[in-house]
């Protein structure tokens, strides 16, 4: 029952790979968040969800029991961290994304490694999708789609949009477009 509200996320391609490895592990404050056996235990984690093809492409603890981590399975490696370091470190999510090799990939992970953004686009330049990237974190959308946007959210932006509208003072076929 202890909270985990500190922890990283990570990513893992090889240069070669059209595929990406990315995971979110949780622990309990911001110190072993930047603890170096913490950061290694996630980093080795993020390779073998990559190299691992036997699992789902998404999932948590759950669905990666069977994976190694090193030499050993995942949950006695994440036992033995936790025996090291004394702090609850939970995997909260991990995916894995599969991309054509014509595409151009472009990631960021900011600083303190909280926040990674990954773009995958259909023009060949790699700077421009590292670029809009980091603009995607910089705006902190609120999902990575529009089926997943919540529909409470949805509806209150609309009416505000609805208001902007109707000040335009356009007729209600431009309102409702605009909205």
């Amino acid at each position: 029952d202890r909270e985990t509200n500190e922890g990283v996320v990570s990513f893992y391609n090889h240069e070669d790979s059209s595929s990406f490895a990315l995971c979110q592990i949780k622990c309990e404050t911001d110190f072993v968040a930047k603890n170096e056996d913490f950061l290694s235990f996630v980093n080795d984690l993020t390779k073998s969800i990559f190299e691992n093809n036997n699992i789902a492409d998404t999932g948590s603890l759950n669905e990666l029991s069977s994976l190694k981590v090193g030499e050993k399975d995942l949950n006695t490696a994440l036992t033995d961290l936790i025996s090291k370091i004394g702090e609850n470190i939970q995997l909260r999510r991990m995916e894995t994304i599969e991309f054509d090799n014509s595409m151009s990939v472009g990631s960021y992970m900011h600083s303190d490694g909280k926040l990674a953004t990954l773009v995958v686009t259909s023009n060949s330049d790699d700077n421009l999708a590292k670029d809009v990237a980091m603009h995607i974190a910089a705006s902190n959308p609120l999902c990575k789609n529009p089926d997943d946007i919540d529909t409470e959210v949805l509806e209150r932006e609309k009416a505000i949009f609805e208001v902007q509208a109707k000040e335009s003072g356009k007729d209600d076929a431009i309102m409702n477009k605009m909205v």
